[in-house]
Order: structure tokens, then C-alpha cells, then sequence
């Protein structure tokens, strides 16, 4: 969905700017992100705002001229809300300051980074990335759930579909990519993209927009 992107960071990954030229709906799937956005329709004062961490793939309708500015948070960003709302109220949306203000009311926790970038890192279960850190797997569950609102599996089935996902027009054979990537089997594979991404491995083959989504910095 973005015009264009910068890498900012290690809380910012990408800003990323959006006009619509015309009345349309925008697909957004899922990346394991929150963004910071700012929302700017014709006539109105700007409007901020902080997405969901997303389950599903969603559609947007956006108004001819619309413009959306975002700010693309790190996976397990611990957010202030309310403290960032206020340091968003009277900064310059055309300033440096942006990013700053948003840093600040931004925090990372090392020990959701180092569950997060296990569990996105091809562990098979959630019981081997807990073998892997050396705790328990409950001592794995409530951390994660505590600091990112979605359990260890949500963060485990989310890296393999996008993982699977940006490689699937790669693979000649959806059964032995299914097979690479951990599913149990094609249909199994079929069965978890459409759950996340609501889209199949064949049709992503011939879509433009999905692989461009797909490509954007985001959890694994």
C-alpha cells in the first residue's frame, strides 16, 4: 500500500505514504506490525491514529484523495498510547519530529525481541523455540502474550504463511513448498493462506498487489 518507504530504525522500520487517486478499496494483510498513521481527507484536519495488529487480511475504503502517512512499528512495539496521542497533537507532520516524538513513547522489550525473532525463525513449535530460549513454554506464553496481546502460535503461524507466501511463485511444486515451509501438506498450506492472507498459493502466483505487500518490512 506504500509509495514509497525509508528505514528509520530499530522502533521505526518504514515510513510509507499512500494517496488515493480515486475512490477505492485497499487490501492490507497482515505483518506483525502496529503503524502510527495520520489520515488526511479533503476539507478536514488531519487525524491520527494507531492500527491493530492485524489476524486477518482487511479492506479499506478510502475516498478519492485521501491521504494515509505511516509509521511502521517494530514487531512487540510496546505502544504508549495515550502519551503518544498527546505528543502527536501540535507536531509538524512535515518535520523530523515525527519519528522522534513517536521513539519516545516507544519501547522494545529484549525479552519479547529475542521470543519473536525465535519463533519467526523456522522453530517448528512453540514447545522448540521455548527449548531454545531455555524456559518453559508457559514462561513463553505469558511473556509474549503480556507484551504483544497475541499468544507464541499467533507470532509462529504468522512468520510461516509470509514466509511461504513471498516464496511461493519460486517453487514449481506447491506440495514440496507446503513440505519446506512446515505445513502438513498442500491443503494445509492452502487452508492457512486463505485464513491470513485470504487469498490461495495458485491465485497469489498471478496477483501484482500481494508479492508488493509481501515484500514491505514486517515480521519475518
Amino acid at each position: 500500500m506504500s509509495d514509497q518507504s525509508e528505514v528509520t530504525g530499530a522502533v521505526v522500520l518504514e515510513t510509507w505514504r499512500y494517496t488515493a487517486p480515486a475512490a477505492r478499496t485497499a487490501v492490507v494483510i497482515p505483518d506483525g506490525c502496529r503503524d502510527v498513521i495520520v489520515r488526511r481527507d479533503s476539507g478536514r484536519e488531519p487525524v491520527w491514529f494507531i492500527s491493530e495488529l492485524q489476524q486477518t487480511t482487511k479492506r479499506v475504503t478510502l475516498p478519492a484523495g485521501t491521504t494515509l502517512e505511516g509509521y511502521r512499528l517494530a514487531p512487540g512495539a510496546v505502544i504508549d498510547e495515550t502519551r503518544l496521542q498527546v505528543a502527536l497533537t501540535d507536531v509538524d507532520l512535515e518535520s523530523d519530529m515525527v519519528v522522534d516524538r513517536i521513539v519516545s513513547c516507544v519501547a522494545r522489550k529484549p525479552a519479547v525481541s529475542e521470543a519473536l525473532a525465535c519463533l519467526g525463525s523456522g522453530a517448528s513449535s512453540v514447545a522448540d523455540c521455548a527449548l531454545r530460549l531455555g524456559v518453559s513454554v508457559r514462561t513463553l506464553q505469558r511473556t509474549v502474550k503480556a507484551l504483544t496481546s497475541r499468544p507464541p502460535g499467533f507470532w509462529l503461524q504468522l512468520a510461516r504463511v509470509r514466509r511461504a507466501a513471498r516464496t511461493v511463485t519460486d517453487s514449481p511444486s506447491l506440495a514440496e513448498h507446503a513440505d519446506l515451509h512446515g505445513f502438513s501438506d498442500q491443503a494445509h498450506m492452502t487452508r492457512e493462506f486463505r485464513r491470513w492472507l485470504g487469498i490461495t498459493p495458485r491465485q497469489i502466483r498471478q496477483d501484482t498487489v500481494m508479492p508488493i505487500q509481501l515484500a514491505a518490512p514486517g515480521y519475518y
